[in-house]
């Protein structure tokens, strides 16, 4: 499909947002009839165009999508090929580091013992740098809890899982019972058809 062709459609498309807009704010529901009426506006007239926007849409979508899952591929297993050589580079590296390290203070306790200071200054590689990089784990999940209940500035360290909440809100409903937890009841209007 060509450019043109899609902003076409799209003009298109606004214009009968806009009709089907102006449509929705005219109706008036006042008794079960058209109530009746404005479900079936939503249901037979707005889903049928929602439907042919989405049919439009659909194929050029997925050869979207195929593309991009086919470069994607592509590209992962390019630099998949790159990891190996790079950690062994890395390795070598650090290795390097470590080494000149021990060195450094080898030279540093010579030098103390002395009372004269003749260590080298740390070379500089381009393009690299050595770091440490330091990383906590959770060892005692109950312990922390206790933590943060005693310790208010901690509970950013604890975050609730609010897709698990949600989803034993809706197993439980309004029965659901959990301290510190509020169900909350929403109501709203879904297609059925």
């Amino acid at each position: 499909m060509e450019t043109q062709e899609l902003t076409l459609y799209e003009r298109e498309a606004e214009r009968d947002a806009n009709h089907w807009l102006a449509e929705a704010d005219r109706i008036v529901i006042d008794d079960a009839d058209t109530a009746q009426a404005a479900a079936d506006f939503l249901n037979e007239d707005l889903a049928a165009r929602q439907k042919a926007v989405e049919d439009f849409f659909a194929p050029l979508v997925a050869a979207v999508h195929a593309t991009h899952k086919a470069l994607t591929q592509k590209r992962a297993a390019i630099v998949a090929r790159l990891e190996e050589p790079m950690r062994v580079v890395k390795a070598k590296l650090n290795a390097w580091e470590a080494q000149r390290r021990e060195l450094r203070s080898i030279a540093e306790k010579a030098a103390g013992a002395a009372n004269l200071l003749v260590v080298p200054e740390d070379q500089k590689i381009d393009g690299v740098a050595f770091v440490k990089t330091v990383r906590a784990e959770v060892t005692d999940f109950p312990a922390l809890l206790k933590a943060t209940v005693e310790n208010e500035h901690l509970r950013p360290l604890v975050q609730p899982n609010q897709k698990a909440i949600t989803a034993l809100a809706k197993a439980l409903g309004l029965a659901m019972n959990v301290p510190g937890i509020t169900v909350v009841e929403e109501a709203s209007v879904r297609r059925t058809a």
